[in-house]
């Protein structure tokens, strides 16, 4: 499974009531991102090494630090809900 075929889940799990209104819009568009990035890499293949690029690339791009950091929150986030419901 990649990234983009699990952000449908995922947008349901943040939906559900636990996280502020906005959160799971600006988390699946930071997701969205980070699935432009990775492509058609499955899952079990996306190493430490690949979400740090993925960072480097966005403080060299205009993005201000605290955007950038959310972008990093959403990301977290992501594997951690990957990790608890045995994705990975």
């Amino acid at each position: 499974m990649t990234v983009s075929a699990s952000l449908p889940a995922y947008y349901a799990y943040l939906s559900s009531g636990q996280y502020s209104k906005y959160t799971p819009d600006d988390f699946l568009a930071d997701l969205k991102l980070f699935s432009g990035f990775t492509g058609t890499k499955v899952l079990r293949d996306i190493k430490t090494v690949d979400i740090q690029q993925w960072i480097g690339g966005l403080k060299r791009g205009i993005m201000q630090d605290k955007t950038v950091s959310r972008k990093v929150s959403a990301v977290g986030n992501y594997f951690r809900w990957l990790a608890t419901e045995r994705v990975l």
